[in-house]
Formats: C-alpha cells, structure tokens, sequence
C-alpha cells in the first residue's frame, strides 16, 4: 500500500481587519493580539497561522484590553476566516462593539465575617473613584483584600465584587463583600507538560502549597503570572481530592521553544561597517539540573552555576610597541583563569514582555569571583525600566531606564583588564562597543590606540518615546523611537593590571582617565548622534539589530 501525499503550499494570513473600533486604531489593535499577518519573519516566528483555538485566545485578549481601558460593554460580535484559495491566505476579521467608556463611581468594602474590620481593608484598594474604570484594577484589589484578610488568620475568606452600573454618568460603583467561604484545603499540585522545566520553577509562582487552605483568588493569580520565561500558556483546574475536604490542583504548561537567533551590524565613524549573526539555544531549568532557591509571585531569585572560565594568552612581551601596557602585563602572567558565582534578583509588573506598556522591570545581580583561580572581585550590577502609555490611542509609550554597576577588587592582586565593565549599546546608544571610559593614550601605545580598559564603575540612564512606525505592518514588530541617552564608566587597573591608581583624574599619559559624562540622543530607526563626548571616544552612529526565539 502506498500513500501519496501532495501538501500543497504553507497557508498563510494576507490581513487582519476590525469592525466597529472608533477608539483604536486596527494597529493597535493588532498589537493586542496573537495572529499576525505574514511577512518576511514569519518562517521563523510561526506566528501568521490560522488556529481557530488562538482565535478564541485573540477574542479574549480583546476583552481584557477593553474591559481595562474602560470599555464595560465591549463585547466580540464574531471573529471569521476566509480562505482566498487563489493566494493560498486567509483573510480574518473581528468584529466588535466598543459600547460607552466608564468611570468608577464610590468604591465600599462590606464583611460578613466576624473580626474582620471592613474599614481597614480599604488600604488595599486599587480602584479609586473618578479614574477610569479598569478590570485589572478590579483584580488586584481583590487579590489585595484577600491576601490582607488570609493573612489575619481568615484564610477561607472570599472577595465577591459587585459592580452597581449607571448609565447617566457612565460611572460603575464596587462593593467589594468578604464573606466566609467554604473549608478546603489543597491536597496535592500535579503538574503536566514540563518536559524541560523542573517542577520547583512552575511551583515558585504558587502563593500556596500542598496543606494550604485552598483559596481561588491566590490560585488565579498563580496562572495570570503564567511563568512567561519558560511557557507560552498556563491552565489551572481543580478536581477532587481523596476527601470531601481535599482538592487537588492540576497545573498544564505548554513550553515554549528555546533557540534563538539574532542578526545585527553597525557603522563606526562612518567608516567601518559591521555585521554579525548568531544562533544559539538556551534550555530551561531542566529536571536533571540543579536549581537555587525560589521566591513567589512576580520576585523571583536564579542563581547561576558557578562559571569557569581561563584565558591562556601567548608571550606577545616582544610586541609590546603594537600591545598596550595593561595587556602586556597580563600576558606576562598568563595563564589566567577565573573561577566565579552569580545570581540575580529579578522584579517585574510588565503587562506584555513581548510589547511592553505599562510596569516596571528591575535586576539586580552580584558576581563573585575567588573561589579558585586568579579573578579575586565581587561585581554588582543594577537595572529598572519603567514603562508608561502617554497615548493611549495613538499607542505612544515612554520609557525611563537606569542603571549602574560596580566591581570591587579583592585580596593582594587586585583587579586585572579582564576584570572590568565594557561599554555597550545597552548602557549608551551612539558610541561603539567598549567605545568609552578609560583608554590608552595613542602617542604611548602605537598604531592600535586608542585602546579602551573598561572600568570598575558605571552610570547610566536614558529616556525614550516608543511610537508605531506607520509604514511597516505591526506584525514584524518593530516600533520607531526617539531618546536621549547618558552615561559614564571609569576607573581602572595601574599600568600593570593592578589598581594603583583608582582616581579617574590626574593620570599621567599614556593611561588617560576619560571618565566624564557622555550623551547622545536619537532620531528615526536606531541611528544616534552623540552630543557630548570626551577624548578617546568612538563614536558609532548606526547600529541595528533584530532577535526572535523559537
């Protein structure tokens, strides 16, 4: 028996359109949405395929993006797909109905459980009256009573809202009632579909654990978190337990895909262009791993294993009229190797890791460096990103961003050039990688020069306004951005890897201390004019990139 089988053409999708929206734009819309038109990426994102279980996902991502923007009645009147067999695509449309945008009108907070104070639950509150009403704000002041009232010792408590709409004022008025909910208690967390990821990295988004008392609310929030690092979709059931008092919660997780791949380049000076591609694949926490300790909710702790690494650098001593001193220095007391241990603390409120616009993202993290081998430091690095939606219609979303960092030698050796922080487009836009901070003079280091060290010390901060480029389909992801940059990064080791001379001024030549402050600021798609420099700086205009996991 044979099968002959002819798979025809990949289908694609030609366009997504919306009716009825008056209050965004078909753009944004599709921004809000999973499907997404084809185009020249979509063989590697996979993202253009009709699935009419993703169409229902888009309908309710719809939802959700109304009901918080003060859209009560918004509803999804249908979702289709019709298939233009001469072009092999489909062609979707939403067809929706916006209704009126609402306020919150007088927000309450009634109890029915004895010892519970309904006045002092109203400082968990994220609904305020006169704001726009918002789901999401709904959500978290539930979660807030709740996780105030369990933690008084009232852990079978439940939060009913109740909304008291009025149409004149186009107000929505929440009562929020506590009342005593019935005694459950989880017996057991099964997780399915983890064919990568350990189970204590799906088990640290849980606000409970087996014994608990069960409680809804904090098990909703577990599967809003969705552990977006490591899964593309995160589904919470419940089903009987052993006893009549006993639940058991069963967890399925969709993984996502872990490779990726980056293509990026840039001009120097507007002489030397570079261009650069990778594909790399990172894994997940797997269950033959070891792994760290754990946090709940949105604060979480990954500690890194210990990294080895060794530089094993030829006797180039003779060539010292083309190598810098620092270099030569640390040649001269090859092999070189670095024993070290980091972790990093990450906190985050984003709503779309994808596209942010609305949260903050913060890390903070800390190497250590001496267990073994030459490198004696600690390193400590910070970064926070605020994200806020200036307009809301037109989709313009700014950016503040901050960071800095600081390596600390430690023992007799002090900290050697391979030790310190270089300079790169996440840290300042408009100069070139390691393209600031402390450098060799040219007159003293020869036609190589300049040549810069990194530094023990850096600051930066930039401000940025995200607008949709109007030319391009949303469906490539890519946004225009206006910014304004600053940074500075000094100190550095003595002459011969040692740091005899941590002050950033007074230096004699040939190691000069350019540590003043640099900024730059940018126009259109990713080209930056620095308009503030100092000696020694390398400047590097254009720079562009492009990154995609699957």
């Amino acid at each position: 028996m044979v099968f002959e089988i002819n798979e025809g053409g990949r289908t694609k999708i030609g366009a997504i359109s919306f009716v009825g929206n008056n209050a965004f734009s078909d753009r944004r819309l599709g921004d809000v949405i999973s499907t997404k038109r084809s185009n020249i990426l979509s063989y590697v994102l996979r993202n253009d395929i009709y699935d009419e279980d993703r169409l229902r996902a888009d309908e309710e991502a719809l939802r959700r993006f109304y009901y918080n923007r003060g859209y009560a009645d918004f509803q999804v009147v249908s979702s289709s797909a019709e298939l233009d067999e001469a072009n092999n695509k489909y062609n979707i449309v939403f067809t929706i109905e916006e209704g009126d945008r609402y306020k919150f009108g007088p927000i309450t907070v009634e109890s029915t459980v004895e010892g519970v104070d309904a006045e002092q639950l109203k400082r968990a509150i994220e609904t305020q009256e006169g704001n726009v009403y918002s789901a999401k704000d709904v959500e978290d002041t539930i979660i807030g009573i709740t996780e105030q009232v369990a933690g008084a010792g009232f852990a079978f408590a439940q939060v009913t809202p109740r909304g008291d709409r009025n149409f004149e004022t186009r107000t929505i008025s929440v009562t929020y009632t506590v009342d005593q909910g019935p005694r459950a208690y989880v017996e057991r967390i099964e997780i399915r579909g983890n064919d990568r990821t350990r189970d204590y990295v799906i088990r640290r988004e849980f606000d409970i654990s087996e014994g608990d008392a069960f409680n809804q609310v904090l098990v909703q929030r577990a599967s809003a978190a969705r552990g977006a690092e490591f899964f593309t979709a995160v589904s919470i059931s419940t089903a009987p337990g052993s006893e009549a008092d006993q639940v058991v919660l069963v967890v399925d997780v969709v993984e996502k895909s872990t490779g990726e791949f980056s293509i990026g380049g840039g001009l120097r000076d507007r002489r030397r262009m570079a261009l650069r591609a990778s594909r790399s694949k990172r894994r997940s926490p797997s269950k033959t791993s070891s792994g760290a300790g754990s946090t709940s909710g949105l604060r979480r702790a990954a500690a890194k294993a210990p990294a080895i690494s060794c530089c094993l650098l030829p006797n180039l001593i003779s060539s010292a009229v083309t190598i810098s001193v620092p270099l030569a220095g640390a040649i001269a007391t090859s092999p070189w190797i670095k024993s070290s241990i980091s972790g990093s603390l990450t906190y985050s409120t984003i709503d779309d890791m994808n596209n942010p616009h609305e949260g903050i993202h913060a890390v903070a993290g800390v190497e250590v460096a001496g267990l073994g081998g030459n490198a004696q430091f600690v390193k400590g690095t910070a970064r926070v990103s605020y994200y806020k939606t200036l307009l809301e219609e037109q989709d313009v979303v700014g950016v503040l961003i901050g960071g800095a960092g600081h390596t600390q030698g430690l023992g007799p050796t002090g900290l050697r050039v391979f030790d310190l922080t270089h300079s790169h487009d996440r840290m300042i836009r408009g100069f070139a990688y390691d393209g600031i901070g402390p450098y060799i003079d040219p007159d003293g280091a020869g036609p190589l020069a300049p040549e810069h060290l990194g530094g023990t010390t850096y600051f930066n901060a930039s401000a940025e306004v995200q607008f949709p480029l109007p030319v391009l389909p949303e469906s490539l992801g890519l946004r225009g951005a206006v910014f304004a940059d600053a940074a500075t990064l000094f100190g550095a080791p003595g002459p011969f890897g040692r740091d005899r001379q941590p002050s950033c001024h007074g230096a004699p030549p040939p190691a000069r201390r350019s540590c003043g402050r640099r900024r730059s600021v940018r126009f259109g798609f990713d080209y930056a004019i620095p308009v503030l420099k100092q000696t020694g700086d390398v400047v590097q205009n254009f720079n562009f990139g492009v990154s995609t996991k699957f």
